[in-house]
C-alpha cells in the first residue's frame, strides 16, 4: 500500500510502537521522556497536595488552640532571642506558651547556626 520506506516505518511505529529506523527511534525516545515527565509531574503534584493539607491542618490546629499565625511567629522569635541569651528551653516553653519540642528544635537550629 505505502511504498516509501520511511513512511511505512512511521506507520508501523504508530501501530505497533516498534522503532525501525533513526527517526522512529527518536520518536520512541520522545515518548519515553514524555511519559517519565508525566509521572514525575503526578508525583510532584501529589507531594504538593499533601504539603498543602498538612499546612492547612497545622494552621487550623494553631487557631483551635487560640494562637494566630502572627502570634505564633512572634512567639517563635521571642523564644529564639531568649535561647540566645541562655534561658532554659523548659522555662521558655512555659512562659511563652510554645510546645517544649518546638523550643528544643529552635535550640538545635541556633546551635547549628553558631557552629557553622
Amino acid at each position: 500500500m505505502v511504498e516509501d520506506k520511511e513512511v511505512k516505518d512511521f506507520f508501523e511505529f504508530l501501530i505497533s510502537n516498534r522503532a525501525a529506523d533513526d527517526y522512529t527511534n527518536s520518536l520512541q525516545d520522545y515518548v519515553k521522556a514524555a511519559k517519565k515527565n508525566a509521572q514525575w509531574k503526578e508525583q510532584y503534584m501529589t507531594y504538593e497536595r499533601i504539603q498543602a493539607y498538612a499546612y492547612d491542618n497545622g494552621k487550623e490546629a494553631g487557631i483551635a488552640e487560640g494562637i494566630s499565625q502572627g502570634t505564633w511567629q512572634k512567639a517563635v522569635e521571642a523564644a529564639t532571642e531568649l535561647l540566645k541569651e541562655g534561658d532554659s528551653p523548659e522555662k521558655i516553653a512555659r512562659c511563652i506558651g510554645l510546645p517544649l519540642e518546638q523550643v528544643l528544635e529552635l535550640q538545635k537550629q541556633i546551635t547549628i547556626n553558631i557552629n557553622q
